[in-house]
């Protein structure tokens, strides 16, 4: 997303789960491997 946020599926874009984390200013990636897993196991 333009605000640096990172989602996983482009049809939830604006539901919790779809935000796995964030792509900070400093070029570093924080995801919240609790939210990918969820999207790894239950979307394949």
């Amino acid at each position: 997303m333009p605000n640096g946020t990172l989602n996983k599926c482009t049809i939830k874009l604006y539901e919790d789960i779809d935000r796995i984390d964030r792509l900070n200013n400093d070029g570093t990636l924080m995801i919240n491997k609790d939210k990918l897993l969820w999207w790894v196991k239950y979307h394949k």
